[in-house]
């Protein structure tokens, strides 16, 4: 995702068909978030409260997508000049939440050795966004936000990936499958959010000749992501 709207972005950027699927994709998002949060007939508590943290995983993600939606239509606000900044932020906070509700389930329910350390890594990169969003560091409580989204995603992420490797090698041949596959869901999720990044999108608009073929490449990153969703809820629910 851009963290800084620069000169030349193109107008077809979140605003023609790619803009459909990010709708659709946050849309799937939602859908897995209800469906996860529906009980199975005699469903076990554990099992249930580890869906309920995948819900929500898919809930904050949502809103994650949503605020960078916003960001980029409107970068420029009357009461915040910084506001594509502003919501950038508020993007990248709801994604450190996301991540942050399947480290404290995998940690509580299917990895006890770890003694909550990510689940506490993961809380206090929330609570520092937290911070930042209500301005408690003054004027530079913004910058150390975008300063600190280069790094929340990638380590919680990286996290999770660590975790899930781990179920798949020291688990059961079924918690293993499972572990992959929604490993990855995950990753396809993670593949879609590059493919939306600063560089891509920029360097995009000089790979092809027409506005519909860049339409087309933009559509690419919300594909990946509801396929990603996808996999993640047939292999979670």
């Amino acid at each position: 995702m851009l963290l800084e709207l620069p000169l030349g972005t193109p107008p077809i950027y979140y605003n023609g068909i790619n803009l459909f699927w990010e709708i659709a994709s946050i849309v799937f998002f939602f859908f897995s978030m209800i469906i996860l949060l529906k009980k199975k007939e005699e469903e076990l508590e554990t099992a249930r409260k580890i869906k309920m943290g995948y819900a929500f995983f898919m809930f904050f993600y949502s809103f994650c997508r949503i605020f960078f939606i916003v960001a980029v239509k409107y970068p420029d606000e009357a009461w915040n000049a910084n506001s594509y900044d502003f919501f950038v932020v508020c993007g990248y906070f709801f994604s450190s939440l996301a991540f942050m509700c399947i480290i404290i389930v995998i940690e509580k329910y299917l990895i006890t050795k770890t003694h909550h350390l990510f689940s506490i890594l993961a809380c206090a990169m929330v609570v520092l966004y937290s911070l930042c969003l209500l301005g408690i560091f003054g004027i530079d409580s913004q910058d150390l936000a975008l300063t600190l989204s280069y790094v929340s995603s990638p380590v919680l992420t990286a996290v999770i990936v660590i975790m899930y490797i781990y179920l798949a090698v020291k688990g059961t041949a079924d918690l293993r499958k499972k572990a992959l596959l929604i490993l990855f869901g995950i990753a396809l999720i993670g593949i879609g959010a590059i493919i939306d990044g600063e560089k891509i999108v920029i360097n995009a608009v000089g790979w092809f000749s027409s506005i519909i073929q860049l339409d087309m490449f933009y559509s690419i990153a919300p594909m990946i992501m509801i396929v990603g969703v996808l996999i993640f809820l047939k292999f979670s629910y």
